[in-house]
């Protein structure tokens, strides 16, 4: 999708963010910032997106606990994302504890991203089958549910559509592993705004 064809008004990193998304070399992308930097209404745009453009498809949306998910994330996607868009709410089915079901066949699938002692290997998430995935705060998570999300990707329509899947990432800036995956290579590169 064109982003001239909406009425949306996106900062020239969200629009740069957009452009990654749709380059079928990039699998991963880590939008960081402050607070208040529509880093979640970035994450839930490109999955309504995904949605909206590829009949059938499945997204996994997750943050740390179900419950926090609902109250910040969902809220953006459903009261922001959705009227940038012209997405009626005839246009879609909701279960809160489940996800949501495009008129398309495409869904967007709630998870629930918290560490249990009594699942280390994040077995809960093992049979997922994903388009891609989207982890918002992923800062508030262990290493683990992000690599297990992330390995869920790809089996889902995306060789139907001729989609790579990604994993994208919205973070403040944290000491958990995103220091030693993301930000320690990124200043190493040089730092700055971007960095592949």
């Amino acid at each position: 999708m064109d982003e001239q064809s909406t009425s949306l008004k996106l900062a020239p990193v969200q629009l740069l963010a957009k452009r990654e998304f749709d380059n079928p070399q990039t699998t991963q992308i880590l939008f960081g910032g402050g607070a208040g930097g529509s880093k979640t209404f970035l994450i839930c745009l490109l999955a309504v997106l995904r949605c909206r453009d590829y009949p059938g498809v499945r997204e996994g949306l997750g943050r740390k606990e179900l419950k926090q998910l609902k109250r910040t994330t969902v809220a953006t996607l459903l009261h922001k994302v959705h009227p940038a868009l012209g997405i009626k709410d005839s246009d879609f089915k909701l279960n809160l504890d489940e996800g949501i079901t495009y008129k398309n066949g495409s869904q967007i699938i709630f998870l629930d991203l918290a560490y249990q002692p009594s699942d280390p290997d994040m077995a809960s998430l093992g049979s997922l089958e994903l388009t891609d995935a989207f982890i918002d705060e992923a800062g508030e998570i262990h290493k683990k549910a992000a690599d297990t999300l992330g390995s869920r990707v790809n089996r889902w329509m995306n060789e139907e559509h001729g989609i790579v899947g990604k994993t994208v990432l919205s973070c403040n800036p944290s000491q958990n592993f995103l220091r030693s995956d993301y930000y320690e290579p990124y200043d190493r590169m040089g730092g700055g705004r971007i960095q592949k």
